[in-house]
């Protein structure tokens, strides 16, 4: 077991802490100068309760000294680590801990005498460097209680969990301060001990997890107006999160009064959504960024901020068949037969949609195009199909996506004949009358709606040169 020179202070003066009726009336004397400090309290214990180890009055009694396992530990550091003298007493009682050389290495022991009777207990230590006698001097800032200066306005108690205001977070975990959290305004306080953390008998600073685990159990039992102020002062962190941040809003979206809650108070603001988690989060956060908005970590859509998914798929919406022209419908037999001849694998249908934010769109079940593809041009419109026809091997960037993508460039090559003659029968769409275009697509016959489109064009021409 090492403990740091905080972890020790907080530890005697525990004794202490535990045993007053009030504080205030436990006196911490540091002599610098001389390297003493003595800690005096109106408490008393029984010389049995530091004889041997396992002997506590933690768990009730008689006693109301408080000295138990954790003493014993705070005289092992003061003398192995610290190179400190360490006397206690209390009524009559005198000891002073000491090393005992034995077979298999030095033995704790006290040396035990009796003084005048005297009111309550003390410890004595000598040797304190300056660093100790320091953190002596402020060691009641490492307790949870009235007159701590680091305290600010208390937000909240229900006699368990506290939420006071502060200059720097912190963390009181069963009455000491256990860690500290930076950029917080808020020092967060639980009394009694939680299930979620482990046995915790060395006290030490808790760790990443365990602080987490305070801070969900706090913020579960907040009302939730309350809650929700902790959460917006607490913006300078929304775009990349923290632990402070995450498990705040864990507990605060799981708590009971939330779930009873049948709607969010009007606190969510304009200027920020939840950013996306999906495979296609890039683009869906970008285009929130793009529409003016700034992109915060997305477990905050869990207590009600509008998430860039939701923004994302507002910016879409389907056109019914009913809706495209003659030429657009030819047209989506033109890229279906550009993306038969450059991709080999499996192709979903094509969905026609309004989206401002992107041109096309991968999905399992279909393909996504933007609606304005169909009145621009084919290398446009096919080069977008044929991309998002590749994403079924993976993401942007992805080394299977790149190589669906290198294999359909290769074949353009190879396909360059049709591929000319797709691109002519996409200009002449746009020339011929409506029933000529459903003829091509619709006729009794099986034809090939490139060469049909375009011996309609040639008819037409000729028809128009004898008019002439």
């Amino acid at each position: 077991m090492s403990w740091d020179a905080e972890t020790f202070v907080r530890d005697v003066i525990q004794n202490f802490f535990d045993a007053a009726p009030r504080f205030e009336e436990v006196d911490v004397l540091v002599d610098a100068d001389a390297g003493r400090v003595r800690i005096e309290g109106p408490g008393t214990f029984d010389l049995d309760w530091v004889r041997y180890i396992g002997g506590t009055t933690k768990a009730g009694g008689g006693h109301a000294g408080q000295f138990g396992e954790g003493f014993k530990i705070c005289a092992l550091v003061a003398l192995r680590d610290l190179g400190l003298q360490f006397r206690a007493g209390s009524g009559s009682w005198r000891i002073e801990a000491l090393f005992v050389p034995n077979r298999v290495g030095d033995e704790l022991c006290y040396r035990v005498w009796t003084d005048r009777e005297r009111g309550g207990s003390f410890v004595e230590l000598e040797g304190c460097k300056a660093d100790l006698c320091s953190a002596f001097s402020e060691g009641r800032r490492f307790f949870h209680w009235p007159g701590n200066p680091r305290l600010g306005e208390r937000l909240f108690s229900d006699g368990v969990a506290h939420v006071y205001r502060a200059n720097v977070g912190e963390i009181y975990y069963c009455k000491q301060r256990r860690a500290e959290v930076p950029r917080i305004p808020f020092t967060l306080c639980i009394d009694e001990a939680l299930p979620g953390i482990r046995r915790d008998r060395d006290r030490r600073a808790l760790v990443t997890s365990q602080v987490k685990v305070v801070v969900r159990e706090i913020a579960s039992r907040l009302p939730l107006d309350l809650g929700i102020e902790v959460v917006k002062e607490l913006s300078s962190t929304w775009e990349r999160g923290s632990h402070f941040l995450e498990s705040f809003v864990a507990g605060l979206a799981g708590s009971p009064r939330t779930a009873a809650s049948r709607s969010w108070p009007d606190w969510v603001p304009e200027a920020w959504v939840a950013g996306d988690n999906s495979p296609r989060r890039y683009e869906i956060n970008q285009h929130a960024r793009r529409s003016g908005f700034k992109v915060a970590v997305s477990y905050l859509r869990t207590i009600g901020l509008r998430d860039a998914a939701t923004l994302w798929q507002e910016a879409v919406r389907v056109v019914p068949p009913s809706e495209l022209s003659a030429v657009d419908l030819i047209r989506l037999d033109l890229l279906a037969e550009g993306g038969r001849c450059l991709y080999p694998g499996k192709k979903p249908p094509i969905v026609v949609a309004r989206m401002a934010s992107r041109l096309g769109e991968y999905h399992r079940d279909r393909i996504m195009l933007e609606h304005g593809l169909l009145g621009g041009g084919f290398a446009e419109a096919l080069s977008t199909y044929v991309h998002e026809l590749c994403h079924a091997a993976g993401r942007d960037g992805d080394a299977l996506f790149s190589d669906e993508l290198t294999s359909a460039l290769g074949m353009v090559v190879v396909e360059a004949e049709r591929m000319a003659a797709l691109r002519d029968a996409w200009n002449a769409a746009a020339v011929l009358a409506p029933e000529d275009l459903a003829r091509a697509r619709l006729g009794e016959t099986p034809v090939d709606p490139v060469a049909e489109l375009l011996r309609m064009v040639g008819a037409r021409s000729g028809s128009d040169a004898k008019r002439g």
